[in-house]
């Protein structure tokens, strides 16, 4: 077994959540595809729901089941659901040092 083998199997034996930005473009919609197929990962889709779901829909790409943030409406509360603190410290600089940030998944 090479190396990414080995990765790939880590990374089916204990999926983690997996943030997509620009989930709206049929590249990323692919990537998450492949990710979600191969087990690889939980995917966390990044971008205007509405237009998430529609990009989805003309690629092919079924997100049902998958969470999708609005970064439109990304607030502390939010944010800090969703990133670990060394994350969210480079989302907004210093000021979020502070704030008490664990993945809920």
């Amino acid at each position: 077994m090479d190396l990414m083998e080995k990765i790939y199997q880590q990374a089916k034996e204990n999926p983690q959540i997996v943030a997509f930005p620009e989930a709206d473009d049929p590249k990323m919609l692919q990537a998450v595809n492949e990710a979600v197929s191969g087990g690889y990962c939980k995917p966390l889709l990044v971008g205007d729901p509405e237009a998430i779901r529609q990009a989805a829909q003309e690629a092919g790409v079924d997100v049902s089941g998958m969470e999708i943030f609005d970064n439109n409406d990304a607030d502390k509360k939010t944010v800090s659901r969703l990133c670990t603190p060394r994350a969210a410290s480079k989302l907004r600089g210093s000021q979020t040092a502070n704030w008490p940030y664990r993945l809920q998944h």
